[in-house]
């Protein structure tokens, strides 16, 4: 019994390698090909709790976002409708500069 409980316990300790392994290479990746890593990047201060709906967007909020494939400036109207205006980078002479609001 304790032979079978020891082999899971390993099963589990190679697999949490393997996955955090996995995770760093790709998280390196990420970094190399976008030049920031994931997890900071989709942490954006934008949204506060909220009682009913858990979050929402966050009261007066306006905030420039800036990576190497686009930057975007959020902000909510009086009426606390999400808007964005968004601006493609011209990293490459091939892709075209496209801006909306």
């Amino acid at each position: 019994m304790s032979r079978i409980i020891s082999q899971l316990w390993r099963s589990f300790a190679y697999l949490l390698y393997l996955g955090i392994c996995i995770e760093v290479a790709l998280q390196g990746f990420y970094y190399a090909t976008a030049g920031d890593f994931l997890f900071r990047r989709i942490a954006l201060p934008i949204y506060v709790s909220e009682p009913y709906a858990g979050f929402g967007n966050r009261p007066g909020l306006s905030f420039d976002h800036q990576t190497k494939e686009f930057q975007a400036h959020y902000f909510l109207t009086r009426r606390d409708i999400a808007c964005r205006a968004l601006t493609w980078s011209t990293l490459s002479q091939n892709r075209p500069t496209f801006t909306a609001s």
